[in-house]
């Protein structure tokens, strides 16, 4: 995984046509944007959330924003990991703390959100 701060949470599965579908838990509404924006072009639906409860199992992607407000890291992760959801986390580069938690938590990709300005659509097209 890469290092990257805290940032925001989607998770995905493929739709009849091919299409993958997911969450995202984000407040930023600058981030939400630019995160609906990626996976649109990576052919991912997003679904806006703000916990982790009652997860569907179907979908494949969870973009974790680590500066959501009051977000546990690690129990989050772990929520999504549980209904066998990869996780992309994604935070500031100056939260080394909650990036170094995200990816020992076990994030599929930790990127910063510089990173994940410039390279977050690149990660999705990888599902």
């Amino acid at each position: 995984a890469l290092l990257a701060p805290p940032g925001q949470l989607i998770a995905a599965s493929r739709t009849r046509d091919g299409d993958v579908k997911g969450y995202l838990l984000s407040k930023d509404l600058m981030f939400t944007s630019q995160v609906h924006h990626a996976a649109g072009n990576a052919g991912i639906e997003l679904t806006t959330i703000h916990q982790t409860s009652e997860l569907d199992p179907e979908f494949e992607i969870a973009i974790v924003d680590l500066a959501f407000p009051g977000l546990d890291v690690s129990t989050a992760i772990a929520d999504f990991k549980d209904a066998k959801i990869r996780v992309v986390a994604v935070g500031p580069h100056v939260q080394q703390e909650r990036l170094a938690a995200a990816e020992s938590a076990g994030a599929w990709q930790v990127l910063t959100k510089g990173q994940a300005h410039r390279d977050l659509a690149d990660v999705l097209n990888r599902l």
